[in-house]
Formats: C-alpha cells, structure tokens, sequence
C-alpha cells in the first residue's frame, strides 16, 4: 500500500471519528449518557486511526 492511499485511509478515519465524537458530545448535550454502540463505535475508529498512522509512520 502507498503513502498516498493511506493518507487517503487516515482522513476517512478522521472523519469517522469526528462523527463519533459528534454523536457522543449530541447525547451530553440531551443530558443522557451515550450508548454502548456510540462509544464502541468511537473506540473503533479511534483505534483503527491509530493503526494506519502506524502503518505510515513505520
């Protein structure tokens, strides 16, 4: 894989998980507690960010 498709990968990621983020921030807001699937969904894509970021710096 190049460098260009996985600085391609790492934007999308950013973008999932600003979306998560945003959904996590949107249940606060309503004074609610997020749900299980928000937050296993930011935790995914947080670690799937960190991954291509290691795959490109290494």
């Amino acid at each position: 894989m190049n460098k260009q498709e996985l600085r391609h990968r790492v934007r999308m990621a950013d973008n999932e998980v600003m979306d998560a983020f945003r959904k996590i921030m949107a249940a606060r807001q309503k004074k609610r507690t997020p749900t299980k699937k928000e937050k296993d969904q930011a935790w995914k894509a947080l670690k799937e960010r960190e991954s291509i970021l290691k795959l490109l710096d290494g």
